[in-house]
């Protein structure tokens, strides 16, 4: 009786042990879910994160779209504005050439005219 005894506290000293052992995997489960969990907030936290800085990258490279787009403009309005005071400088070049075509054919005139006097006085001389 007392064999069968110390067996059965063996036995169920065994299976105290077998119990603490399987507490003890049960609570390192449970930190492991635990850690899990903190990680997966945190990873979570990472995304948003991520997903927020690749929505400024994308204003900004719209605004940057914008700007070369804005800039182009000027650039293509300056050459018009070039263009123009170009064809100005040409159009006052021509208005002067005129000028001095028709001053010089004033003055040629005058001369004939005062050749025409000389003869006619000549003439009637």
């Amino acid at each position: 009786s007392r064999r069968q005894s110390e067996a059965g506290l063996v036995a169920l000293k065994s299976e105290i042990d077998e119990l603490r052992k399987l507490c003890k995997e049960i609570k390192d489960d449970q930190e492991s879910i635990e850690r899990l969990n903190r990680l997966e907030k945190e990873m979570d936290a990472k995304i948003k994160e991520q997903e927020e800085m690749d929505a400024e990258i994308k204003e900004e490279s719209d605004r940057v779209a914008r700007v070369r787009a804005l800039e182009k403009r000027a650039e293509e309005e300056e050459k018009f504005a070039v263009s123009i005071a170009s064809t100005a400088q040409q159009a006052k070049a021509a208005a002067q050439q005129a000028k001095a075509a028709a001053s010089s054919a004033e003055a040629s005139a005058s001369m004939s005219i005062g050749q025409a006097n000389t003869a006619t006085t000549a003439a009637s001389v």
